[in-house]
């Protein structure tokens, strides 16, 4: 397999990345065992003759069985002392005595403790949980009279380009990787495995950067490129791939705990597939990391900021959402603080932070009161904690399409044109009016001599609160949505809101009643007017637009109705309309009224047959689940009484609407009498132009209404304090803290400003040591299945010590230097000697290294959750290369969601499959619910995205060969793939070939020919003798043969493709 090595003639990066000659290989080998024993990679059961390290070999120890005693945190600590301290350990006075002296255990505290028989003084003591071992012991001791050398945490160390070590197989390293990982080996006396077969590693490598399979024609374009950089030419091919996006960003994902839903008890649907989309884009096109990380932390605060970079915002707008009924609005607006606190400390820094939260952190120095002003620089969000009734929560960002922003432009353009018409009339008649002109108007209340039991003006909204005459608050059930009205406010129903008027009507058969507003309809208007409807016994009344008409329609349990039907009034303009019913039982009694004039209809039914009672509120502008109603309603009026047809005109005149005036004093009657001419222009000298704006205005909110947002971050204009929090909770504060950074790191580099900004700008700094580490470490993790650091989440005390801390680092620098390019640094270890090693195993690195931390061959690695679906479908030829968009929905067994859907009222509650091409979308793009996340993923270990997951565990269960054999997705997979090889190929053994070649990029064996040749036969007997069975097995899912084939013949190739598909061979990366 071709692998060129840096040479002369390359570029000056390259050229500082060359190794040593071979004519120095001896000296290298002696010098590299040297120091590897330094550096204490060789242990003997004591450290006897090994130079032992404090941060190496001894602070995991005490981080283990000491720390919780005699560490951070001060409320666990048992003592003033603590042993992570380096002033405690060597300077403080403890009983006569220091804890370390160096060189002399013997009169060191530490070791009489550590080394005492007697249960008083033994440390740890005898019943602790902790203890330490006779070997760990005797480590501490020779550490001690080595001379306790002390170094700082390793993480926590500035980040230095370490020099490439040199080693005796000079030949083998294609890269510095190489060299560090070599040395490593050779110090332990073990060797690299062979490289792997080329097409072996296209397979790995294609996976690897695409999250998909190569094609037999990818196969074999490389296996004929004998030309020098054909490696090369191939991975620039993959990073080029718009699939390298696709591919990790799913693991970006899942640190960001990516959902379409808002989880908790409701987990209704949101719409944040911009960012992620985002994300896709900024991976593809290379962002820098340093870029992509602060656009997400802040990308609201850049200066002059992008709609891109605001979208990037998001990241942090991902967490779940809480809007269930007891919620407690600060409980939950701190718990997304500490969200993002505590994922933003995981992601960029490797911290556990989230230990401080409560009380100082047990085992880093990191104080309680830190962790709240690390906090306080995500607490200043302009953010609700009760929120996500409707999906999306505030803050949002609006994302029109062109046609959106085109149709929108134009709307407001006339729109102003119109009002400036208007204000023109008004200020016109006003200017020739004075108060006395709508002095001694009558009140409408006065004029109906009937009250009201609900009277909805809306001249209050959005905060308008009404009762009705039973004393029960009005409410606007919905996102509410305002505009002016034909008398006043009005409220604009888009098909989401509706108006909860309680039990303000008893509706039976011989109960009078009256309904009235002011209304303006859409064009084709449609859904529930009126609606007072007992769903149980199935009676009650209702108004209904659809089909052009007006259906009014009374019913009782037992069938009988009453039912009107008449032409819906002309869409456009404000209308009044009037629904009147004299509780006769009769048709005669109901009648309807537009602009005062009862209108002539068809009686389609007047049959009522008894008595009821409907025990249900009366809803205006749809039912509980029922299609609600666009428009826009003003002045709704709900009266107990059967009202004549004077009492309808009445009200359906505008100067019946003026209040009384005698409660208004002289300085108000200037502005009433402006009030009383907008009223009189828009009803009569201006009503068209009226109409006309209001019909804009309604469009406009219809289509902003349609507009896609995304959630993003956006900052108070008032800073809110924060506080340390007892314990945590938000109901007991304690001393106010501002934005700031651990001490633990390096602090500022410039004067605080105390945004997120700052924050985001901090961890890219140049003498910051984790950040660069921290991504590197993920670099590595995603091609080799573990870091370099097997704790990616933890870079503490507790975490695991990186297994080559000097490759580690050069990789760090290696990332910095080159502008934070990922793929740069992708590139560079995947063109690597140690990636491309075989997978297989050798005797004695199997014995001395099982774990596989020294890196003496590559990890077999089974395909994550999405690659096993994904890899399927495009063996399959059915997958969908469409990038970005809304969630789809693929197969999943019937009935998942129905457990966890709450009610109608809110999005994902049902789960519909998609048809076409929405069935064999990436995975990437599979709709997230949090409460039941895809099933086939969850079975191959992907997380719920409730939290921010860094790493995905690996099991091993029956269940997912159920899965790869049986769900709807492999079996439909699986016949695809049979229908290509039929289509490709006319001979079995030709046919044969090709469905190994796309499945595994090889031939088969002869052994596999004759197993797989056999299975062929025997599925093709069955399915002649059973050809139901073949039709029945080529019918599942949706996709069809496009052309005429022998059914028997698919069904048994099928059968065949499904074995091989469902190999471990195929499932794995090797």
């Amino acid at each position: 397999m071709d692998a060129p090595r840096p040479t002369a003639d390359t570029d000056e990066r390259m050229m500082r990345l060359q190794l040593a000659p071979k004519c120095l290989a001896s000296i290298g080998w002696i010098a590299c065992v040297a120091m590897w024993l330094i550096a204490g990679v060789t242990e003997t059961a004591g450290g006897e003759g090994v130079a032992l390290s404090f941060d190496r070999d001894v602070r995991p120890l005490l981080a283990r069985a000491c720390f919780s005693c005699h560490g951070p945190d001060a409320a666990q600590r048992q003592t003033d002392w603590r042993l992570d301290s380096r002033h405690d350990l060597f300077d403080t006075e403890v009983a006569g005595g220091k804890l370390v002296v160096p060189g002399s255990a013997e009169t060191s505290l530490l070791w009489q403790r550590v080394a005492s028989k007697d249960a008083e003084l033994q440390m740890p003591p005898p019943d602790a949980h902790q203890q330490l071992s006779e070997r760990e012991r005797s480590l501490i001791r020779s550490w001690i009279d080595q001379g306790a050398d002390w170094d700082r945490h390793w993480a926590l160390r500035p980040i230095r380009r370490p020099p490439v070590p040199r080693v005796r197989d000079a030949d083998w390293p294609r890269n510095p990787i190489d060299a560090f990982v070599l040395a490593r080996l050779e110090a332990e006396h073990l060797a690299p495995s062979a490289p792997p077969d080329r097409a072996t590693w296209l397979r790995r490598v294609t996976f690897d950067l695409t999250g998909l399979p190569p094609t037999p024609d990818e196969v074999d374009a490389f296996l004929a490129d004998d030309r020098p950089g054909a490696v090369q030419r191939v991975v620039d091919r993959l990073l080029a791939s718009p699939r390298y996006g696709e591919r990790f960003a799913t693991c970006w994902l899942d640190s960001a705990r990516y959902a379409d839903t808002n989880g908790h008890f409701m987990d209704n649907g949101r719409d944040m597939w911009a960012w992620r989309d985002w994300v896709v884009k900024a991976l593809n096109d290379n962002l820098p990391f340093d870029q992509f990380s602060i656009q997400q932390l802040a990308g609201d605060l850049l200066p002059n900021a992008s709609r891109s970079q605001i979208v990037a915002s998001g990241f942090h707008r991902n967490h779940g959402l809480n809007f269930e009924a007891g919620a407690l609005e600060e409980e939950c607006r701190i718990g997304y603080v500490m969200d993002r606190t505590n994922t933003t400390a995981a992601v960029w820094l490797g911290l556990t932070l989230q230990c401080a939260q409560c009380h100082d952190h047990p085992y880093d120095p990191i104080t309680q009161r830190e962790y709240y002003q690390f906090l306080a620089y995500f607490n200043n969000i302009d953010e609700d904690g009760v929120a996500g009734h409707w999906g999306n929560a505030e803050p949002l960002l609006p994302l029109p399409t062109e046609h959106q922003e085109r149709e929108l432009a134009a709307l407001r353009q006339e729109q102003h044109r119109l009002r400036q018409r208007l204000d023109a009339d008004v200020d016109s008649m006003a200017d020739d009016s004075d108060a006395n002109s709508v002095e001694g108007l009558p009140s409408m209340v006065a004029s109906l001599e009937v009250s009201p039991v609900v009277h909805c003006s809306f001249a209050d909204a959005p905060t308008y609160a009404p009762y009705n005459a039973c004393g029960e608050p009005i409410s606007v059930d919905g996102r509410a949505h305002w505009a002016d009205g034909r008398v006043g406010q009005a409220l604009v129903l888009l098909g989401q809101t509706t108006i909860d008027c309680g039990y303000a009507l008893a509706v039976t058969d011989r109960d009078a009643f009256s309904c009235s507003g002011w209304f303006l309809l859409p064009e084709d208007p449609a859904g529930l007017l009126f609606s007072q409807w007992d769903s149980d016994q199935q009676c009650g009344w209702q108004a209904r637009f659809g089909a052009g008409e007006l259906t009014v329609r009374i019913a009782d349990p037992a069938g009988g109705e009453i039912q009107h039907r008449l032409a819906s009034p002309a869409p456009g303009r404000w209308i009044h309309i009037a629904i009147c019913y004299d509780g006769s039982g009769r048709a005669s009694g109901l009648n309807v009224y537009y602009d005062g004039q009862r209108v002539e209809s068809h009686v389609a039914a007047d049959s009522l047959q008894e008595a009821f009672a409907a025990d249900e509120v009366l809803r205006v502008g749809g039912g509980e689940s029922e299609e609600r109603w666009v428009g826009m309603i003003d002045s709704l009026t709900l009266f107990a009484d059967g009202l004549t047809a004077d009492q309808v005109q009445l009200l359906a005149s505008t100067a019946m609407w003026q209040e009384d005036l005698s409660a208004i004093d002289d300085a108000e009657r200037a502005i009433d009498v402006t009030r009383w001419a907008a009223l009189v222009c828009r009803s009569e000298f201006a009503s068209e132009l009226w109409d006309a704006w209001s019909r804009m205005e309604l469009r406009r909110q219809i289509v902003e209404n349609e507009v896609g947002t995304v959630m993003v971050m956006r900052e108070r204009h008032d800073r809110r304090p924060t506080y340390v929090l007892s314990r945590g909770s938000y109901e007991h504060p304690q001393e106010e803290v501002q934005p700031r950074t651990p001490s633990l790191l390096p602090p500022l580099a410039t004067a605080p400003r105390g945004d997120r900004l700052e924050l985001a700008q901090w961890l890219f700094q140049a003498d910051h040591p984790l950040t660069a580490r921290v991504a590197a470490n993920r670099a590595w993790q995603a091609f080799f299945g573990e870091g370099l650091v097997r704790t990616p989440g933890d870079f503490g005390a507790q975490g695991e010590r990186p297994t080559h801390p000097e490759l580690l680092d050069w990789l760090a620098v290696e990332l910095i230097e080159s502008g934070w390019d990922l793929k740069a640094l992708h590139r560079l270890i995947v063109t690597s000697a140690t990636y491309r090693q075989s997978s297989g195993f050798g005797q004695p690195g199997r014995q001395r290294d099982p774990d596989l931390r020294l890196l003496w061959r590559m990890p077999r690695r089974r395909l994550e959750a999405e690659m096993v679906r994904d890899a399927a479908l495009a063996y399959s030829g059915l997958l969908c290369a469409e990038i970005g968009g809304q969630g789809v929905y693929p197969y999943q067994p019937p009935g998942l969601w129905k457990e966890n859907s709450f009610r109608d009222t809110y999005t994902a509650q049902e789960y519909v499959p998609s048809q076409g091409p929405g069935l064999y979308r990436r995975s990437l793009y599979t709709f997230w619910k949090r409460t039941c996340p895809p099933p086939e993923m969850m079975l191959f270990d992907a997380p719920s995205r409730e939290v921010c997951a860094l790493e995905r565990c690996v099991s091993r269960s029956p269940l997912q060969a159920l899965v790869t054999l049986n769900s709807i997705t492999h079996v439909e997979a699986a016949r695809g793939l049979a229908y290509r090889v039929l289509r490709a190929r006319s001979q079995p053994g030709q046919r044969l070939d090709e469905l190994f070649r796309i499945v595994l990029s090889r031939s088969p064996t002869p052994l596999e020919i004759e197993a797989v040749t056999g299975l062929l036969d025997r599925q093709l007997q069955r399915f002649r003798r059973e050809p139901r069975a073949a039709r029945k097995l080529n019918r599942v899912g949706q996709w069809s043969v496009p052309l005429q084939v022998d059914a028997a013949e698919l069904a048994a190739w099928s059968v065949v493709a499904a074995t091989v598909m469902n190999l471990d061979e195929s499932l794995t990366r090797n």
